[in-house]
């Protein structure tokens, strides 16, 4: 029930979302606006899968290849935008904090997959890359912003929403309770409003470059 509601809700926000992100893409023309659609809509693919096969079957997708290869690209495409916003520099120090993201993915995708019994190796291994290439991104240019006395909000987004889909992960690996209180549907609504919140921060950005 809680499942079908939460999906229900990030669709209608992706939706929002969407609609907002291209009328900007086709008014202003610019890149960034073009990319985070292109974040939406993969996203919102892999939820329509997801919410069609609760509907149609009344449980999660046995076949879960469909909405995760459209929730991969949509990370592969907020890293875009990530490296478009801000691409890295080439005389940037070298530190190990940035490097504590793709240990930590990589941590976890072996937790993942000794608890699934080996049978989501692959699947846990392209998590991981893709996460760790995310968060090693996100952090060095957070990192740099604090050191210039800037804020870093889009970043500080991308890691909450690393932070919300690891706990989602995390929590589905035990019981799954039908109840309000469980961790897994916090993590899924904090995660669908944090969609709501790109918007602003990028319009910010492009206002200070």
């Amino acid at each position: 029930m809680y499942d079908a509601f939460e999906n229900a809700l990030q669709i209608l926000i992706l939706v929002i979302s969407i609609t907002i992100a291209l009328s900007l893409a086709f008014k202003t023309h610019e890149k960034v606006w073009i990319l985070l659609s292109m974040f939406y809509g993969c996203w919102l693919l892999g939820d329509l899968y997801w919410q069609l096969c609760l509907m149609l079957f009344g449980d999660i997708p046995q076949l879960s290849l469909v909405s995760n290869l459209s929730w991969y690209a949509s990370y592969i495409f907020l890293y875009i935008l990530l490296r478009h916003v801000e691409p890295p520099r080439l005389d940037a120090p070298r530190r190990f904090m940035p490097f504590i993201g793709p240990i930590f993915t990589l941590g976890m995708a072996v937790f993942f997959i000794v608890q699934s019994g080996g049978e989501q190796i692959v699947s846990n291994l392209i998590s991981a890359l893709i996460m760790g290439f995310l968060l090693y991104a996100a952090i060095v240019r957070l990192m740099e912003h604090r050191r210039e006395g800037r804020k870093g909000y889009l970043y500080i987004l991308i890691l909450a929403l690393i932070f919300f889909e690891y706990g989602m992960w995390i929590s589905t690996s035990f019981a799954i309770e039908d109840n309000l209180m469980h961790p897994y549907y916090w993590c899924d609504t904090l995660l669908s409003i944090s969609f709501l919140l790109y918007i602003p921060v990028l319009r910010r950005e492009g206002e200070h470059s």
